[in-house]
């Protein structure tokens, strides 16, 4: 019998290192291919000009004359479709039969028809990977909601006052729209500027295409400048995963598939929040948190859990075993480091303090150490940590007459020297100034 926990184990998520790597790949075939498109309406542009003066020339048109000059081939292409659908390369012949003999009339000229067509609108799921994979990455999207995205899913809407890019493509698994929103920007690997470039792309496409896929955002056409409205197809999810092995290779990647992008979105949004499940389940749009932590959950946030909470234990076995003294909420309300014995004070290795008397792998307990510790570190530029400085050097002036006078001297007078002679000089005159006008839990006494 099936294991019933294997149907909540999760995906594998991509490390750091290599979802980076993706991440690099995608956006520079978003930004080549931005590129290209510019240039080929430029291009386009001056093509459709330099027809119209052919034409006006009153030259014959045959495909000797397109032969000599590919520039003037695009301009009679674009002219003879117009503003509308690619058409099909029937009609074409009757819109302008030189043409089409130059086009199709030989194999010679298929690396033209291919670049044209390329250029036109998107001739394979291949050229569309990146951008599916930026979404995905982005929004958080499983392989079906980003393959399914439709037109009208995406809008920009207004935002207390600024534009932003809203997105709501249906997931049929929880029956409910996954709605994300993101800021605007000009780079080409910004959502807003993809679903801009997209639709320019696809538009002769979706002039012609079946009533069922028009509104879908990723379509492509694997018949090369022939609008036939069967050419005309939405991506699929084996199209997909065979678009991205080919996209793996031309980028020298390991294999990865399209379901991993998901979990691993998630897992960036869990380290970015510090493991907050709640951001995760906003970003993952679940109605239940209990689906996040469950399906969503790697072995490496798993492992950062088990650290948290053994740090917090850590933590509490040293405030208990110190009756109190060394409470690490204390360093925690100033936002400094709660391993160091003393607030205020940073440290290298709290779990291997070279102090007299600490114990290997035990976090240290030497209150009131850090000012002679090789471990121990200060924010030079926090007023809380000068204030903190400030306190422990009243407190240990004012112990001179409260403990021993021989401990006083062998423990805590190299302490105030080491805090006069070097930590104190490292603050600058403004960061005392303004150290002076806190306020701060008092430090606990020393003895």
């Amino acid at each position: 019998m099936a294991d019933p926990k294997k149907f909540y184990e999760p995906t594998r998520v991509l490390d750091n290192e290599f979802w980076e790597k993706v991440y690099i790949a995608a956006v520079e075939e978003v930004v080549s291919r931005r590129m290209a498109f510019a240039e080929f309406e430029r291009m386009s542009a001056d093509a459709v000009r330099e027809y119209a003066l052919f034409k006006v020339s009153a030259k014959a048109e045959t495909p000797a004359v397109f032969s000599e000059s590919m520039t003037l081939a695009l301009g009679a292409l674009l002219t003879a479709y117009g503003t509308g659908a690619i058409c099909t390369r029937e009609e074409l012949s009757l819109r302008n039969k030189a043409l089409y003999d130059y086009l199709f009339g030989g194999a010679a000229n298929a690396s033209v028809v291919k670049q044209f067509a390329e250029s036109l609108y998107p001739s394979r799921t291949r050229q569309l990977v990146p951008y599916l994979l930026l979404y995905a990455m982005y929004f958080s999207y499983n392989p079906s909601t980003a393959i399914n995205a439709k037109v009208s899913n995406f809008r920009t809407v207004s935002v207390l006052g600024s534009e932003r890019f809203w997105a709501n493509p249906y997931k049929t698994k929880s029956r409910r729209s996954q709605i994300r929103t993101c800021g605007i920007s000009e780079d080409a690997a910004n959502p807003h500027a993809m679903y801009g470039q997209l639709i320019r792309w696809t538009a002769r496409l979706r002039m012609s295409a079946k009533p069922w896929c028009k509104d879908r955002l990723f379509l492509f056409s694997d018949k090369l400048l022939d609008g036939q409205e069967a050419g005309v197809r939405a991506v699929t999810g084996f199209s997909v995963g065979a678009a991205i092995r080919e996209f793996c290779d031309d980028h020298g990647l390991d294999q990865f598939v399209f379901k991993q992008l998901r979990p691993s979105s998630l897992e960036q949004v869990r380290v970015l929040f510090d493991g907050d499940i709640r951001a995760s389940q906003v970003a993952a749009n679940h109605r239940s948190r209990d689906t996040t932590d469950r399906s969503y959950t790697s072995d490496a946030e798993r492992q950062r859990q088990w650290e948290r909470l053994g740090a917090g234990i850590a933590l509490r076995s040293r405030w208990v075993e110190s009756d109190g003294l060394i409470d690490a909420r204390s360093s925690q309300d100033d936002a400094h480091d709660v391993g160091a014995a003393t607030p205020g004070w940073g440290c290298l290795d709290p779990f291997h303090s070279p102090m007299v008397g600490q114990v290997a792998g035990k976090l240290c307990t030497e209150y009131g150490g850090c000012p002679v510790c090789p471990h121990a570190q200060l924010d030079i530029d926090s007023p809380a940590s000068a204030k903190r400085v400030t306190q422990l050097r009243e407190l240990i002036l004012n112990a001179q007459t409260k403990i021993p006078a021989q401990r006083w001297l062998s423990t805590w007078a190299p302490r105030l020297k080491r805090i006069d002679q070097f930590w104190l000089p490292q603050f600058r005159p403004e960061t005392l100034a303004k150290s002076e006008i806190l306020i701060l839990t008092p430090l606990p006494p020393i003895d």
